[in-house]
């Protein structure tokens, strides 16, 4: 009888958590997050870096606002510390052979790795509490990319 009970609590100890895992993601009771902040391209871009050394900042300046994308980026980079060696702010007119689907959303601003593939997009609102908190958003998501890559 012992044997049997022993044998019961073992099997439920090892069961019972893959079951109930099993009905949580079944039933959709789980929602999964994302570590990121900003949000992926669903196409690959990729662009033709003066160097492979940096982390690019790709933005673009509105009409509107000269400038303050730009003092935007400047003080982002100051902010990563001594990380802000490893990162580089460029505005996307540098990038003539960009495709225009690419370069028309002038709302956004992006991640590019060292290698020249756009990881990641990030919508720039227009009031400056909004652009502080898109500003803070890339900056997580660049120490984390900077971080898992082991660019030095």
């Amino acid at each position: 009888m012992q044997k049997s009970r022993t044998l019961i609590l073992i099997l439920a100890v090892f069961i019972l958590p893959i079951a109930v895992a099993k009905l949580l993601l079944s039933q959709q009771w789980y929602q999964s997050g994302s570590l990121n902040k900003g949000e992926f391209l669903q196409t690959e871009v990729a662009l033709q870096l003066p160097d492979n050394q940096h982390w690019v900042l790709l933005y673009q300046e509105h009409a509107s606002h000269p400038q303050q994308v730009s003092r935007l980026m400047t003080q982002l980079i100051r902010s990563l510390g001594r990380e802000q060696v490893k990162v580089a702010a460029i505005e996307a007119k540098q990038f003539p052979l960009l495709e225009r689907s690419f370069t028309d959303a002038s709302n956004y601003c992006y991640i590019v790795n060292p290698q020249g593939q756009v990881l990641l997009r990030y919508p720039l609102p227009q009031s400056t509490t909004e652009q502080a908190k898109m500003a803070k958003a890339m900056q997580y998501d660049l120490r984390k990319l900077i971080k898992m890559s082991g660019v030095s």
